[in-house]
Formats: structure tokens, C-alpha cells, sequence
């Protein structure tokens, strides 16, 4: 059977919003956008968009320079994170690929078990990102899922090395790699004085201050079953806004929506939600965040992110339902929306 197959949709809507469907945000132009200087880059298999006043293009372009170089890094068939997947052995990595297996193991603890870096074996036998995705042969999937196990790696700092440490954990570093460069490449523009602006990278974004403008950035959320459609906006400066969905890459099959967001636990697509926003103080956390808060469910996940010190977050569950947390206003979002496939 032919499946329907959804693989990062990037749409851009020319008048008023820029639309980076991969991760469900879409950020409104404000006013003023004339003084903007603006650069767009394909990288890590999504457009990556850098806004600076027009002032700081210098800096702008020393950030894509830093770009290019984290993306090779973390690029996961020639980067570092291929050579410790090859290897049980400790592997030397840069300061930038330590720093990130650093912070994994760090928010570790918060998840429950609901994200985990070590999914290599069972993203590959989904295929989401394949030709003609299917359901993987069922043996062949529990023979994944039994050798996992999870945070299957080591740090020695001393030496800034990563080891592996079981043979049937491929380690994966797509759910929180480009919310950790996207980060990085703040850091570049702030070094160079850079007091506003935003990065987005699919839609995992940080906005740098306020809008030159004046005011807050205003960055609306995809409706997660309506790809020009808005759910709600947020207001927001010096924040990371970074969101999950099952319309990011996904088939049916045999009437059944499976998408890339993965349960370690089962080694299927966790089911009970269909996007999670969340607004914090780092993209690399806000990714994580998202992702373990949709494994985790709209109770769980909430209370996840309830529990994480200047965070936000809005869920839409499996029915529909809109959960936000308390920072938000319920006014301005709906409290649920129309399921359809």
C-alpha cells in the first residue's frame, strides 16, 4: 500500500508572516522590517533565517560563518557524533559537541525517561525521512527497542571525550543539535554587541532583545492541523520558542497517522499528543522540553514544564484540547481545536 508521506513542509507566506513548518512557528514581521538585514541559509535539512538591524549586517555575517561550522560539526553522517557511533571506544569531540552531551545529561534527570539521545537504531528502522516510509517489521523493531538503553553514553571531562557504552545504542542528536546551534549562533551575535534580533531555525527560535522597532517580537504558533493556520501569538523577548508536532515528518498508513516523535520507551510514536510549544530561556532546553513534554502526555508533560523555572508551554492533546500553563492567557488562545487527518 502507497503511504501519504509528510516530510518538513517550509512554506513562506509573502505578505505579512514567514512560515518555517518544521517545527510549527511562525514569526510575524514587524514593523520597520525595511530596517532589518536578513539572511537565510539551507542548513542541517532546514532553512536557517538570521534578523539583525541593519546596523549589525557584520555581525550577521560572522554568525553564518559560525553557522556553517556548527553544522558540519554536528552533521550526522561525516560529523563527530558518526565517529563515536562507530566506536565503543572514548572518542575526543569538540567543546561543542561535549557541551551539548553535557546539558542532555544534566536535564536528564527532569524527563523521566521521556527523551533520549540514544534512538539512532529505532529512527533509522522508521525511515521517516525515506522515500516510501512503512511500519518496520515488528521483529526487527523490538530487537531495537530491547537493546536500548537509555543516557547509553559517558563523559570524561578531563579528556573531553564521549564513549558509547552499549553496542546496540546509536546515538542521535536531531531532537536537540539545532536548538543548541541556534543557541551557539546567539552567542556569536551577542559577542558582537548585537542587542536585537532573531534566529530561527525551522521554527526553533530565539528572539535577541526586543524588536528594533520597539516592543516585544510577536511569534504566532502553527494551528498543528492547519499549515497556514495560527493557533495563537506570543509575545516574547530575549526567549527561546521551540515546538513538537506530528505534522513535522510523518505517513499514513492504513488510515493510521506515525510520525517521527518517538516514544524510548516502546519504541513507537508516543500518541497522546499533537504539539507542544514551549517557552523558555535556551533553544537546546526548549527543545528537549517539547519533545519529552509530547512523549509524556498532556498531564505529565505539563506538569514537566510547570516545573522548570521561567518556562511556558502550550500543549494540544490527541482530543484536541488546548492545555496552557499558568503564565499564559487563556484568553488568548483557543481551548481546542478540530482533530482531522
Amino acid at each position: 500500500m502507497m503511504q501519504e508521506k509528510r516530510v518538513r513542509p517550509i512554506t513562506f507566506m509573502v505578505i505579512a508572516l514567514v512560515a518555517l513548518g518544521v517545527a510549527g512557528i511562525v514569526h510575524q514581521h514587524n514593523a520597520g522590517s525595511a530596517e532589518l538585514y536578513v539572511i537565510r541559509e539551507f542548513l542541517m535539512d532546514t532553512v536557517v533565517e538570521i534578523q539583525v538591524p541593519k546596523r549589525h549586517q557584520t555581525a550577521a555575517r560572522q554568525a553564518v560563518v559560525r553557522l556553517r561550522e556548527l553544522a558540519r560539526i554536528f552533521d550526522p553522517e561525516t560529523g563527530e557524533i558518526a565517529q563515536i557511533n562507530a566506536t565503543l571506544e572514548p572518542v575526543p569531540v569538540s567543546q561543542e559537541v561535549y557541551d551539548l552531551f553535557e546539558q542532555v545529561l544534566t536535564y536528564a534527570s527532569l524527563v523521566e525517561g521521556s527523551f533520549d539521545v540514544g534512538l539512532g537504531a529505532l529512527v533509522e528502522l522508521w525511515d521517516f525521512t525515506g522515500s516510501n516510509p512503512q511500519v518496520p517489521d515488528m521483529k526487527a523493531l523490538e530487537a531495537a527497542r530491547t537493546a536500548w538503553q537509555p543516557m547509553a553514553f559517558r563523559l570524561d571531562p578531563e579528556k573531553r571525550t564521549v564513549q558509547r557504552t552499549h553496542a546496540g545504542v546509536k546515538l542521535e542528536l536531531g531532537g536537540v543539535a539545532k536548538g543548541f546551534i541556534v543557541d551557539e549562533t546567539v552567542a556569536s551575535l551577542r559577542a558582537q554587541g548585537v542587542d536585537s534580533g532573531l534566529v530561527n531555525a525551522g521554527g526553533d527560535l530565539f528572539t535577541i532583545g526586543g524588536r528594533p522597532a520597539g516592543g516585544p517580537w510577536r511569534i504566532a504558533v502553527r494551528h498543528p492541523r492547519n499549515a497556514s493556520g495560527v493557533l495563537g501569538v506570543l509575545r516574547v523577548e530575549d526567549r527561546a520558542v521551540a515546538t513538537s508536532g506530528d505534522y513535522q515528518r510523518y505517513f499514513i498508513q492504513d488510515g493510521q497517522r506515525y510520525h517521527h516523535i518517538l516514544d524510548p520507551q516502546t519504541g513507537w510514536p508516543a500518541d497522546q499528543c499533537i504539539s507542544v510549544t514551549v517557552i523558555t530561556g535556551s533553544v537546546t532546553l526548549a527543545d528537549l522540553l517539547a519533545t519529552a513534554a509530547f512523549v509524556l502526555g498532556p498531564e505529565a508533560g505539563m506538569a514537566l514544564i510547570e516545573g522548570v523555572p521561567a518556562t511556558e508551554g502550550i500543549i494540544v492533546d490527541w482530543q484536541g484540547r488546548v492545555h496552557l500553563s499558568g503564565g499564559l492567557d487563556p484568553a488568548q488562545w483557543p481551548p481546542r481545536i478540530e482533530v482531522t487527518e
